[in-house]
């Protein structure tokens, strides 16, 4: 059901972000959330800035939250340049 895929404890991202030094200032964003970092797989030089990078991460929420929001919620980190849920 879409409904129980939307609201489960995890969530997994695709970011892109300014640059590499952002990706530090996110994990702690994502900490202060009561969010915790799973798995992580770095994306170097995205696009034709070489100072820019992307991320996959798994994200585990302290309880069943709607992705939407939690997307919302972490786009407005940091440095964050493009975020996405991904399957």
């Amino acid at each position: 059901d879409l409904r129980v895929v939307e609201s489960a404890r995890s969530v997994n991202l695709y970011i892109e972000f300014v640059s590499v030094r952002d990706i530090g200032e996110f994990i702690r964003y994502v900490k202060q959330q009561d969010m915790k970092i799973t798995d992580l797989e770095l994306i170097q030089s995205v696009g034709a800035n070489e100072s820019a990078a992307a991320i996959l991460a798994t994200i585990r929420l302290a309880k069943k939250a709607d992705h939407a929001e939690i997307v919302r919620l972490l786009s407005q980190a940091g440095g964050v340049r493009y975020l996405e849920e991904v399957g």
